[in-house]
This record gives C-alpha cells, structure tokens and sequence, in this order.
C-alpha cells in the first residue's frame, strides 16, 4: 500500500511539474543551465533506506513545486533541473514525518553544478489513509528557547472538564480550591488565549470555566517574556493556544460531559450524589482553500456544596472571648457559549479574519451559617445565623478582527491585532441575620434580627489593539517591533438596602451605597533584537508604557494619575550540544491593581469579618531572573530551573482589626518580598505503554509588610510536588493517575495549610466515537485550611469545596473529520528546542 500510495503521489508530482513548467512565462529551459541534485533517504530508527520516497523541488519566492523524484531501492535519488535561484526541498513518504531541506541555491556563478545534500533521516509516524490525516503523536512537552510547550492532546484528564481542568496538569502551574492559577507559587500570572489576554473578558475563573478543555491544542508556559508581550504579571504568562480545524469541506462533531459529586463533602462514607457538572459542544465548520467559517456553541451546567468552619480566639474580651462560625451552602447555575470565526486567505501571503462570541451565564448560590459567641468559659454569650441567597448573571460579547501579511523574505511579517470586549452583569445578595436563644430556635428577645440587600450592576468595556512587525537580516539575526494599548473602563454601581421589619420594605441606605468608576488607558511601544553567533544565542528588548488612570466615585471629582515605565529584558543561551542547553533570562514586569481591589465599598455580608478595597494601592514592580538548563535523552527529558523573583509594593490582602469584634480584610502595598526558586520538570517513558513526568516547584520567601504592620515580616518555604503516570495500552485504552501535594506556607499574616489531591482518568476511543471518565479528588482530601496568628486574635479558617467527584465525557464525529493534522517532525522539533533565535 505504502508503494502504491508512493508511486501515485509521484505520478501526480510529474504532471504537476510538467504543467508548472510548460506554464512559465520567462526564459526558456534551454537556455537555463541544468543542474543536479542528489542525497540519499533512511529511517532515523533503523538506518535502513526507504524506497519510493518523493522528492519535490520547490520555489522559496513562492512555494510553487518546479520539479521532482523518488528514491530507488537503495534509498539514493537524483534530480536534474534546469532553471536558477533559491529553492528548498520537500521529503515526505507514507507513515514518516515530512522534512524540509531549505536554502538549494541553483547559481552557475558558483561553478558547482552537482549538489549533494547528503543523508536525510526520516521519523516513523502514524498515518490514517482513509482520512489522509497524519498524526504522528506529540510529546507532553517541548521546549523551545523563550518557551516551553505543553501539548494538552498528551493530558488525558484534559479530555473532560474546563480549562482549570487542564492548567491543574500543567508544570509549575497550581490551581486552588477556589480556582486560583498560580504560577511558581504566585497567582499574579497573565492569561492569554490565543495571544489576547482574557482579563480583558472578566475574572480569570469566569472565563477559564467557560473554556472547554477538548477546544485546547496547547499552553504555552513564558516565565520571562520578551519586551514583545505585555509586562503585566508577576510570574509571566500562561498562553492557551486553542485548537484550529484544519480539515477541508464540511465537519462536525458534538460533545456531552456528565458528572456526579458527594453531597457531604467532608465525610465520603455518607454518600449523598447529585448531577453536576454537565457540558456540550456542537461544532460545524466548512474549510475551503481560501477561507473557512466556523461555528461553536456550548452550554455548561456546574454546581458546588461548600462546607466550611471559622474559630477565633478574642484575646481583648471575656464574653466574647470565642467565635464559632460554621457554615454550609451551594452555588453554581448555567452558562452558555456561542462563537463563531470567518477567515479569509486571498492568497498565501495575507490572511483576515473576524471572530465574535456571545457568552450569557445565569448564576444563583444560598448558603447558611451558624455562629456563637462564647465566653472564656465556653458558655454561649450570643447565638445567630445568617442565610444569603444571590442571583447573579453577566452577558460578555467579544469581537476581533486579525490580519496577518507575509513578505516575500522568509520570517518578514506584520500582525495586526483588534479586540472589543463589552459587558453587562447585574447581581442580587439578601442577607438575613436572625438572634436565637440558647435553645438555638427560640428567636431572641432582646437582639432584633437584621436584613439587607443589595444589588449591583457592573458595566465594562475593555479594548485591545496589538501591532506586530518583524524583519529578518538573515537567518540568524531579526528584530521586532510593534505598539500595544489597552483600554479598560469599569462602571460598578452597588446599592445597599435596609429591611424595615414595621414597614415591611427594603429601604435604599444611600450613605452605604457606592458607584466606583475606574478608567486605565495603557499604550506601548517595544523593540526586540534577536541573534545567534555559532553556539550563542542574545536576546535583548525595551518596552516603553504610558499608563493613565482615574479611579473616582460617580459624585465625586477625577482621580487622574499618570506615569511611565521602561521594561527591559534580556536572554542569553548557549547550545552545548543538540541535546543541551543553558540559558539565562531577565525581565521587569509589573502587577497593576485590578479595580475590585480598589473599590472601597465595604461588604458587611460576613459580619463581624468584612472587607473592602483600598484606592490608593500603587503597582508593584518585579525584577524576575532565571537560570535554566536543558537536557534531552532517548527516553525522556529533564528541565531544572532556578529562579529569583523581587518585588517591591508588593500588593497583599491585609487583616485589620477595627475595634474588639469587628475584622476589615483590604489590600496594602507592602514593602517588598523576595522569592527563591527551584522548579525541576522530569519526563521519562518506562516502557512504551507508560510515559511519567514528575514536576516539583519549591520556593523560599522573604514578606517585608513592615511599612504597614511592624508584625507583618515572614521568611517561609512552599511549593508542590506532581506526579503524571500515563498508560497507553491496547485497542486504544488510555490510563492516567494524578498525585499531587502541596506544602505548608507562611503568609504575611498566618499560615496556609497543605494537601494532597488525586485525580484518575480512563479513556477508550474509536473511529468515531470517544468515551471517558475521570475521578477528581479521588482520596477527598483536597482541603483548604488557613491560620492566623496575632497579637490580639487567632483565627482558623477551614473550607471543604467539591469533594470526591466523577466526571463521564463523550465526544462523536458526526460528518467529516473534525480532528486536527498534526504534523510533528521531531527532528525539527529537537532542532528548535537547542536553537535560541
């Protein structure tokens, strides 16, 4: 079959250079001097030739295929061509990679008529005939030299479940309870999706919730990136790049997730299962040779039960001495999801496309909390509960337009980037706090119960505009340059109301109530020089932002603020070998307050613990350093890093007690923190059936809050440890068990708890059909719990979120084929990963 596909493909190449050849306008081939080309083709395992591989001859101006062969039985080829100028070579045979021999210079100046490119090593890949789809498996990571590259096709767990879903299997990357990302132990990481940051859409979870793992192709881990991206972030980037139907005609494919979770959370044994979460996505597409439109909509149910517990010692006080809390509630509702993309390529050079997407989430939580005061006897002093109920929803609408152009010189091209994101979400909380006898049912007589509400409508518009351009000298040295500016303009308007129990109304308390508004216009200019001398890699960039804010009450005058700021960065690599690499990195980012921080209306909704924003909380700065090395070997790899991280103004929640009972959590800019790292990333395949990869990250960290508390100093150590076993076994059987810990850590004020969690995946496939299932938190014990320790109160905060959870996927191709190529030379890849620029 192999030599039957072959010699078609070389029947159709020799008409097709015929053609191309009888076609041509300028001077006649017998005018044009011949010349030949020969080399010799082998499997890269075996060192055996490969007969009736094609050999195709094709313009580098333009791509057009001029000429072509096949190897004979001894692997060799020959190929005489007439004609002068810059050409590559394209190798390609069924079930190998393709490979590309660039840089053919057919130039009778030379003197050199006969050119031998010398052996040319093929890797073995997967072919399916029957869809002519390649798909030579990707590995989990690759490492490129400002990059590293996880391929989520290689996660399992990744097959169900949300983009948190995936980013929790992810090297250096942590998500929390509360679906937090953190980055090497910091959770003021920037988000990309598709190189546009999703800050811009809402919060982080929201948007990451709203992603469906299966839409992924890969993340992109940038702990220093170049001036080239946005400084925003402490840690770097996370850069999810979703997937791009590549399949010509008409496709199709539909998806439905169904899950099922423990009622009581905190004790497994008492099994009590309810439904959640459920997911679908219904894809259509039609690809044709110049331009392709898509369409998507997923809708998306999810629920949580929260079961928690607060216990505070008052040290100022007799009757009020302790405060029990325990609490108990659900949240979660409906989102939905549509988009579409249109995209035009009216030639090979230049590419326009237009995307928009409409997402609508409807939302309702209630939850119920006991509470007592106890004297220091541990008699109840005061006993009341409080029961919140909320309805929330948002509408976000997204729109942006891209182009991309492509000069004739290779590696020259202009990007062109332009987003929209407006949003509209109302909210509703009722709070009901009722006082209760020591029988804990008999309302009380002398404490009045209160109620209030309130409701708030935040209304958003936030715009992007990315310039790109990039000029290369020569292969080995380019520079890029480009203009950035980010629009943010926030409008949150809350209104509080009391209930008057006499009047039986709610009555607006205007005094509570609080319309912030806050404007943030970011414009950037930046410039990249890249180049390699033998061995050497330097990359050194300058990003120049002016950044202009006004953060003020809607009644109130303009808080105007402007400043500037230099980002320098810088790289430097060297290539011991094709399998070595070390490298050093540096960059200055920054951490912008978002406008929730600054908001300073104040939330009683858990009182006597109450929060608000501070307004006037400065960026912090970060001067981030990185030492990396790199080793691959024939089974597996092995990334070590070490890495320093100081930061000044460091913004922190901060725990103030304002009198004996009541405690306002805010944001401080604290003087400065140092942060010490080591992350090591090891991957090593067993056997062929099972691959493991092992990610630690340990950190050393210095708070300096002294500016604001003189108690406020902590030197603590943190960090995790993961380990990924994959299992690929017969008739596409796929296993994948999870094991994570993380440690203890010291925060400013207290101390975080550690835990251990677990996830186990099984996946079966066939043709067209796809099933799965995932176990989360398979030993319920991914827990979260918090310590305080001051010289008035101790706090113990403990909080059970999901429990032990089972999740069942299953994906079917209805038309078409909607499974993307994925043409993975490894040989270029190994290339690209010892090669700086």
């Amino acid at each position: 079959m192999k030599k039957l596909f072959a010699l078609l493909t070389a029947f159709i190449l020799l008409i097709s250079c015929v053609y191309s050849q009888n076609t041509s306008q300028n001077v006649t081939s017998k005018e044009m001097p011949e010349f030949t080309i020969s080399g010799k083709v082998i499997d890269s395992l075996s060192n055996n030739p490969l007969e009736f591989v094609v050999i195709a001859l094709y313009q580098t101006k333009d791509s057009i295929l001029v000429n072509g062969t096949t190897t004979d039985i001894n692997g060799n080829f020959v190929l005489k061509h007439k004609g002068i100028g810059n050409f590559y070579i394209q190798v390609s045979f069924v079930g190998y990679a393709n490979k590309i021999i660039p840089n053919i210079i057919l130039n009778p100046r030379s003197g050199n008529f006969n050119i031998n490119i010398g052996t040319i090593k093929l890797r073995p890949s997967a072919y399916l005939l029957q869809s002519i789809e390649v798909v030579a498996e990707k590995p989990m990571i690759e490492l490129r030299a400002d990059k590293r590259i996880i391929n989520v096709d290689q996660v399992l767990t990744s097959k169900v479940g949300t983009a948190l879903d995936v980013l929790e299997n992810v090297p250096g990357v942590e998500v929390d309870e509360d679906g937090n990302v953190s980055l090497r132990g910091s959770q003021n990481v920037t988000i990309l999706v598709d190189n546009r940051p999703i800050a811009l859409l809402g919060d982080n979870k929201t948007i990451l919730e709203q992603i469906n793992a299966e839409e992924i192709e890969n993340i992109e881990i940038l702990t220093n990136p170049s001036a080239k991206y946005s400084p925003e972030g402490t840690s770097g980037i996370l850069n999810l790049q979703l997937k791009k139907q590549k399949s010509f005609g008409l496709n199709s494919m539909i998806r439905v997730s169904g899950g099922m979770m423990n009622e009581n959370i905190e004790d497994f044994s008492k099994f009590k299962p309810f439904l959640s979460p459920f997911s679908a996505m219904f894809a259509i597409s039609y690809d044709a040779k110049k331009f392709t439109v898509n369409l998507q909509y997923s809708p998306r149910y999810n629920k949580h039960y929260e079961k928690g517990s607060t216990y505070t010692e008052n040290y100022n006080l007799n009757e009020m001495h302790y405060l029990n809390q325990n609490n108990y509630g659900n949240h979660g509702g409906w989102n939905h999801n549509l988009q579409g993309t249109i995209e035009w390529r009216p030639n090979n050079n230049n590419t326009l496309g237009f995307y928009a997407a409409y997402r609508y989430r409807l939302n309702s939580g209630e939850s119920t909390t006991w509470a007592e005061y106890l004297d220091t006897l541990k008699n109840p002093t005061q006993i009341y509960n409080i029961i919140r109920t909320s309805n929330d929803t948002s509408q976000n609408m997204s729109f942006a337009l891209y182009y991309t152009h492509k000069f004739p010189k290779k590696d020259h091209k202009l990007d062109v980037n332009a987003s929209l994101y407006p949003s509209y979400s109302p909210r509703m909380n009722i709070i009901k706090r009722n006082y209760f006898e020591s029988d804990y049912t008999t309302p009380s007589e002398t404490m009045q119960p209160f109620w209030n509400k309130t409701f708030s409508i935040s209304d958003n518009l936030q715009g992007y505009l990315k310039i790109d351009y990039s000029y290369p000298f020569n292969d080995s040295t380019k520079i890029e340059g480009g203009f950035e500016s980010n629009l943010r303009i926030y409008d949150m308007d809350t209104r509080y109301y009391k209930y008057l129990f006499n009047e039986n109304i709610y009555l607006l308390d205007s005094m509570q109530s609080n319309h912030f508004l806050y404007d943030e216009y970011v414009n950037a200019l930046y410039a990249v020089f890249n180049t390699k001398i033998k061995k050497w890699g330097f990359s050194l960039g300058l990003r120049g932002e002016m950044t202009n804010t006004n953060a003020r009450q809607a009644d109130s005058t303009d808080n105007k603020n402007t400043y500037y700021s230099l980002y320098p960065t810088g790289a430097i690599s060297y290539n011991i070998n094709k399998k070595q690499q070390i490298q050093f990195s540096y960059s200055r980012r920054v951490y912008r307050p978002w406008f929730g921080y600054l908001n300073p209306y104040i939330d009683y909704s858990s009182y006597p613990y109450i929060s608000s924003g501070n307004p006037f909380l400065k960026p912090q700065y970060i001067n981030s350093f990185e030492i990396s090395f790199m080793q691959y070997f024939k089974k597996g790899l092995i990334a070590p890093s070490i890495f320093y991280r100081k930061t000044t103004d460091m913004i922190s929640s901060y725990i103030k007690q304002l009198n004996d009972t009541v405690y306002l959590t805010t944001f401080e800019n604290f003087k400065s923190s140092n942060s010490y790292g080591l992350e090591i990333t090891f991957q090593y395949r067993i056997a062929d059936y099972w691959n493991l990869m092992l990610n630690t990250v340990f950190h050393y960290n210095v708070i300096d809050g002294s500016n604001v508390d003189a108690s406020v100093k902590s030197e603590s150590y943190g960090g995790f440890a993961r380990l990924n076993n994959q299992f690929k076994l017969p008739k596409n059987w796929n296993i994948q068990w999870m094991i994570m810990y993380r440690l203890p850590t010291e925060t400013g004020q207290g101390k975080r708890g550690g835990f251990l969690n677990s996830h186990l995946s099984v996946q079966k496939s066939w043709d067209r059909l796809e099933l799965s299932m995932t176990v989360r938190n398979l030993f319920n014990t991914a827990h979260f719990k918090m310590e305080y320790y001051q010289p008035t109160y101790y706090s113990l905060i403990k909080n059970y979120h999901g429990g032990l959870g089972i999740r069942i996927n299953i994906k079917y191709k209805l038309f078409g084929n909607y499974k993307e190529k994925h043409l993975n030379n490894i040989d270029e890849m190994e290339n690209n990963g010892t090669n700086m620029f």
